[in-house]
């Protein structure tokens, strides 16, 4: 009688999963919408707590390197997000959609680690009063633009899918660590008001939203570097 109770437990949890999913895909439009105006909102708070929170100095370095983050996803949009949106949707085969989503996914991998270097290599070589030469903060801003230009690349798979699931599972978290980083940089601003906890705080919900979704299994059946990946990038 147990195991059966069981059973029926979990056949109503996969109902109540399989209608959500199917009320999420109807409304998929409004959804996107939706997680858009919630990160634009959550855009302008993030400006407004870290000018509020760090010094003059600090605020112009952090918002450098957003804007230089920025730049970098406008890079990977064309080389691969760009793509990803546009062929997925139209592959015919699945396992064309496999080879061209692990293809994608190998050039994203590449262009990640390219940005984060090139980052790196920025900071290191700047004036001092424009970066960030401790240690920790050096690692906290590499880190910071793949972190970041990983959650736009699993945005971008969640479109190709039309998945608004996968979607809200990226931008939920980052939009919950975050905030609750920020909260605890305005409340505790003697402890945690500094320049490398506003980096580490801007990537911790980033690598959180992709922890949640490689658990999910977003990324599964995904190979890198395939047998002709390039060839069929």
């Amino acid at each position: 009688p147990h195991s059966t109770g069981m059973t029926s437990d979990t056949r109503v949890l996969g109902r109540r999963h399989s209608g959500l999913r199917a009320l999420l895909a109807r409304s998929r439009y409004a959804v996107a919408a939706l997680d858009q105006m919630a990160l634009s909102v959550f855009g302008f708070a993030l400006n407004i707590v870290l000018l509020r929170a760090l010094s003059e100095t600090d605020y112009g370095i952090v918002s450098l390197w957003m804007t230089m983050s920025l730049f970098a996803v406008s890079v990977q949009s064309a080389l691969v997000n760009g793509p990803l949106n546009i062929y997925l949707p139209g592959a015919r085969e699945p396992e064309t959609a496999r080879r061209l989503e692990a293809a994608l996914a190998t050039m994203n991998l590449l262009t990640v680690l390219a940005a984060a270097a090139l980052a790196g290599i920025a900071n290191a070589a700047a004036v001092a009063d424009r970066a960030a030469h401790d240690a920790l903060t050096a690692v906290a801003i590499p880190l910071f633009v793949a972190a970041g230009m990983y959650r736009e690349y699993h945005r971008s798979t969640a479109f190709s899918r039309h998945d608004m699931a996968m979607l809200l599972w990226v931008d939920g978290p980052y939009l919950t660590v975050t905030g609750g980083c920020l909260a605890a940089m305005m409340l505790w601003p003697q402890r945690f008001a500094d320049l490398t906890t506003a980096f580490l705080a801007m990537s911790a919900g980033c690598l959180v939203s992709q922890l949640c979704v490689r658990l999910r299994g977003g990324n599964a059946g995904r190979r890198l570097f395939r047998r002709g990946w390039l060839g069929t990038y």
